[in-house]
C-alpha cells in the first residue's frame, strides 16, 4: 500500500477483556488467571519441538456468582499466536514459571487495532482518541449499499479477530448508533477494501494490524 494508515490508538484488542466487555452482567475486577500446566513435545526422532501447550484456570464473577473455566492454548511448531488474543493467562503461566519466553521482542512497534486513512484523521482528529466521537459519527463512513449507515469493516471468516471484532461491535451497541459490520470475505477483500478507500480519498473505518506488507 503507498500509503501509511493511521492506527486508532484508543483500542487494544484482547479477545479476554472483549469477551468481558460484551456480557454486561461480568465484573472484570474479580477475574483471576492461574497457570496450571505447561507441556513441550519432543520428536525425539528429529530432536525439534512439535508443539507448546499452556493451561490456565481463569475464574470471574458472573452475576454476583464466582465460575471457572480452564483454558488450553497450544502452538505447532511453525504457527504463530497473536498475543493480544490470550495475553493475560499467558502472562500468568510466565509470572508462575510455567511458560518462558525465548524472545521477548523479535518484532517492534506491532499492534492491532482499528484504522482510518491519514486524511480522515487529519480532518477528523477528534475520533482518533475518542471512541465515542467516533461511535457517534457513522456518517463519516457510509455504508456502500446503505448510505444512511455507518460501514465498520471487521475481520474475514474464521480468523480470530473475526470473534474479537463482532463482540466490540455488540459491546459498543454500534448497530443503534447506526453502523453496519462489514465481512470483507477474506485477507484480499480486506485489503482491497482499505486501499480503494485511500487512494481515492474516501473515508474508511475497520480492523488492520502492523507491521504488514
Amino acid at each position: 500500500m503507498k500509503k501509511i494508515i493511521i492506527l486508532l490508538s484508543v483500542f487494544s484488542l484482547s479477545s479476554c477483556s472483549l469477551l468481558n466487555n460484551a456480557s454486561t452482567n461480568t465484573d472484570e475486577n474479580n477475574r483471576k488467571y492461574s497457570a496450571q500446566k505447561s507441556i513441550r513435545s519432543i520428536n525425539k526422532k528429529t530432536n525439534s519441538i512439535e508443539y507448546i501447550q499452556a493451561k490456565a484456570k481463569v475464574s470471574f464473577r458472573d452475576n454476583n456468582k464466582m465460575k471457572s473455566n480452564t483454558v488450553t492454548f497450544r502452538i505447532l511448531s511453525g504457527e504463530k499466536l497473536w498475543i493480544n488474543a490470550a495475553r493475560e493467562p499467558l502472562f500468568a503461566a510466565m509470572d508462575e514459571g510455567r511458560l518462558h519466553s525465548v524472545n521477548d521482542g523479535p518484532i517492534t512497534q506491532l499492534g492491532e487495532g482499528w484504522w482510518v486513512p491519514p486524511h480522515t484523521a487529519e480532518k477528523h482528529p477528534e475520533i482518533v482518541t475518542d471512541i465515542n466521537a467516533l461511535l457517534a459519527r457513522p456518517d463519516l463512513f457510509p455504508h456502500p449499499e446503505d448510505s444512511s449507515k455507518g460501514a465498520f469493516v471487521g475481520c474475514p471468516a474464521g480468523w480470530g479477530c473475526q470473534l474479537v471484532n463482532a463482540n466490540l461491535y455488540r459491546a459498543f451497541e454500534m448497530e443503534k448508533k447506526g453502523w453496519l459490520l462489514v465481512d470483507p470475505g477474506s485477507a484480499a477483500g480486506l485489503d482491497g477494501s482499505m486501499a480503494k478507500a485511500v487512494e481515492r480519498g474516501e473515508n474508511w473505518l475497520g480492523y488492520y494490524w502492523s507491521p504488514t506488507a
